[in-house]
């Protein structure tokens, strides 16, 4: 019943981003570190990651759709989301490590290319939404 809105929604929205990605131009040169720090800056980025709405439903979605919440106790909710906190925290810390590693070696028009290669999939993931959606 609300699948076809959704899909419909759905893929232009992907379409727009898709676009957007597309007609990127060179990414701006990365801000530098406030005097306040490292730590404050980790304990603000954290507190923002934690209290964003798109991963908290994202999260919430995805343990219904699975049935992890349906018959859990204190125990096992507790080692769920520590588990998703852990392999969160790890795959957040390879990425920006290696990023970190990595930007140096990367030619300026490295991050221009991803953003057009990212923006052709979101197109085709959008065509593919849109025509999943026109079919009913």
């Amino acid at each position: 019943m609300i699948d076809r809105p959704l899909g419909l929604l759905g893929g232009a929205f992907l379409l727009w981003l898709g676009l957007r990605g597309l007609r990127a131009g060179a990414a701006p040169k990365a801000a530098g570190l406030a005097a306040t720090g490292v730590w404050p800056t980790l304990a603000a980025t954290f507190l923002l990651t934690l209290a964003n709405p798109v991963t908290i439903l994202s999260f919430a979605a995805i343990f219904a759709g699975l049935g992890l919440a349906r018959d859990a106790g204190v125990s096992e909710a507790l080692q769920l989301v520590s588990g998703v906190f852990a392999g969160s925290l790890l795959w957040w810390a390879l990425l920006s490590g290696g990023v970190a590693a990595a930007h140096r070696q990367l030619p300026a028009a490295f991050s221009l290319w991803v953003a057009r290669g990212s923006g052709a999939v979101m197109i085709g993931f959008g065509l593919w939404a849109l025509a999943l959606g026109l079919a009913g």
